[in-house]
């Protein structure tokens, strides 16, 4: 295998997956070691909802999934419509993770997947670094040649506090290069000046940057999603999602890619001068990232968006921030494909452990008094 080639040729993407639910994957790329270990409630996480892949995975995939019993993954899968197995250790399969790193690749060993399907180090170390949230400024800027229209939110990154251009109180953020939902993010409208500068020194002491872009008056969450097969990058869907006002994830709608698609369309929304056209926007940005990972990526990409009102005109941010890996805006897209939804409108959500399941919600996985990711009644799409 290649420095660059992200599996082994001996495994084709048509042999059954073999899938792992890291969900805390981004801060094992900021760690970049083999032994990442989780926050205490992301860990718990990890382990209450590690069956959620069954419902998007296929007949005959296996899973990773040690704090399971073989009963807790067959009722999971009779549940799904689906047969998924636990993993045995030797067996050639194509690992299909949450997201890629070191100790990802660590977690697939352990569960005896042969070194030839898994992916070199110099990859992980490649995808790393691309997973950076440069990668959004990069986005950002080949957007801005393509089409002349210039990111509103002006994200910047900085090695050194000494050049911030921020204060405390201004209607900015701090971000950390590698985080995931919400939870590396840090409006700076209510820190003091010494506050500011002890939390961008310590990301970057941690993290090597620190990002900072002005904050936009948000309407809606909206995500362009595209999929890479090693060959071509395409576009797959349009994700509608919720998030709390300091950029937090909250949940993503699950509904028909008509119906999402046709709110968008005539939500007024406009990109530069003109009412934003969906095609020619995801083809821009499936340009883009053809041009920038060429055909070493095989997986999801993400690409987070919003849109913001300014006066009376609600404009939109085309790329907050770019994922490389599985996003909760694909898993509610592959659920409305594969449940074959057709007016009806969930919220997909992840439950803590001191927040009950309601009423009419479909639990997809987790553990009474633990961490449960659901479906649950939702009012609608956006008008």
């Amino acid at each position: 295998m290649t420095n660059t080639a992200n599996h082994s040729d001996t495994v084709k993407s048509s042999a059954p997956k073999v899938h792992l639910f890291n969900p805390a994957n981004d801060e094992a790329l900021a760690g970049n070691n083999r032994w990442h270990t989780p926050s205490r409630h992301a860990l718990q996480y990890q382990h209450d909802c590690e069956l959620l892949p069954i419902w998007w995975a296929d007949d005959g995939d296996y899973i990773i999934a040690p704090h399971h019993t073989d009963a807790e993954i067959e009722a999971t899968s009779r549940k799904a419509n689906v047969k998924v197995n636990r993993y045995h250790p030797g067996t050639p399969a194509y690992p299909e993770p949450w997201g890629w790193s070191l100790d990802a690749k660590r977690q697939f060993q352990e569960a005896g997947m042969p070194d030839d399907c898994l992916p070199a180090d110099q990859y992980i170390s490649w995808l790393r670094e691309l997973s950076h949230r440069r990668l959004a400024i990069d986005v950002n800027s080949a957007l801005t040649k393509r089409s002349g229209i210039s990111a509103p939110n002006h994200p910047r990154i900085y090695t050194d506090t000494s050049a911030l251009d921020v204060r405390g109180g201004d209607s900015c953020l701090l971000k950390r290069p590698w985080s995931s939902s919400g939870r590396g993010i840090f409006p700076t409208s209510t820190l003091t000046d010494d506050e500011l500068k002890r939390l961008a020194n310590g990301i970057i002491r941690r993290q090597g940057s620190v990002i900072v872009e002005d904050v936009l008056p948000k309407v809606a969450d909206m995500s362009a999603l595209f999929h890479s097969d090693g060959t071509a990058i395409r576009h797959r869907a349009w994700s509608l999602f919720q998030t709390t006002s300091d950029g937090r994830y909250v949940g993503s709608i699950v509904a028909p890619q008509t119906g999402i698609t046709s709110s968008l369309q005539t939500s007024g929304i406009t990109y530069g001068d003109k009412t934003i056209d969906l095609a020619c926007l995801a083809g821009l940005l499936a340009d883009i990232f053809t041009d920038i990972v060429s055909v070493h990526y095989r997986g999801w990409i993400g690409v987070d968006m919003l849109a913001y009102r300014s006066g009376d005109a609600l404009l939109l941010a085309p790329c907050i921030e770019v994922n490389l890996r599985m996003t909760m805006g694909v898993v509610a897209t592959l659920l409305a494909s594969r449940r074959a939804v057709s007016d009806t409108c969930t919220l997909l959500r992840t439950l803590p452990p001191e927040v009950a399941t309601g009423d009419g919600c479909l639990r997809l996985a987790g553990r009474d008094h633990g961490f449960s990711t659901v479906l649950e009644p939702h009012s609608g799409l956006p008008a």
